[in-house]
């Protein structure tokens, strides 16, 4: 799709400016390199690319280094290839924003989905469900008051905590 989005701002390029890109000749696919380059320089900036096993860099600064000595450079030799670059280079930035969060460009799935024939039912908690979950939350608090008493004694207890003490050891 780079390529082709090169090609289109090439063409767009010729249609606004006809005297300057008569000869204008597109050929191989740096252009949808350059995208795929890009692509990889917003998805992961900081992932460490080496040259020549000598330098070191981030992969943000070697798609600008690619970007510079490949496109800006000199843009009077292949004006044409060069203005491609920048549309794949244009391209593989959108696409790279959008998957970074989470967008693929190309997930054309949405197109096809149906209506789902699910239908939503509420749920009502049962007699049971509730009792069950009282009887939880009971078992938690006559844990914690055990606790309390194992670890500083009963008289540690607080009125009110001894009372809620013997009414929960007095149910079943």
């Amino acid at each position: 799709m780079s390529g082709l989005f090169g090609a289109a701002l090439l063409l767009i390029a010729g249609l606004i400016f006809p005297d300057s890109f008569q000869s204008a000749v597109l050929i191989g696919a740096s252009a949808a390199v350059m995208g795929v380059v890009m692509v990889m320089a917003v998805y992961a900036p900081n992932f460490m690319v080496s040259l020549w096993g000598i330098i070191n860099m981030p992969y943000k600064y070697f798609a600008a280094l690619t970007f510079v000595l490949s496109t800006v450079i000199d843009f009077s030799l292949n004006t044409g290839g060069k203005i491609s670059h920048i549309g794949g280079t244009v391209f593989g930035l959108l696409y790279g924003f959008y998957l970074k969060r989470g967008i693929d460009l190309f997930d054309f799935r949405f197109l096809t989905r149906k209506k789902s024939k699910l239908k939503v039912v509420s749920y009502t908690k049962t007699i049971d469900d509730v009792y069950n979950e009282n009887k939880l939350a009971k078992e938690s608090r006559m844990d914690e008051l055990l606790d309390k008493i194992s670890k500083s004694g009963y008289d540690s207890l607080t009125k009110k905590e001894k009372d809620e003490l013997f009414k929960l050891s007095q149910k079943k």
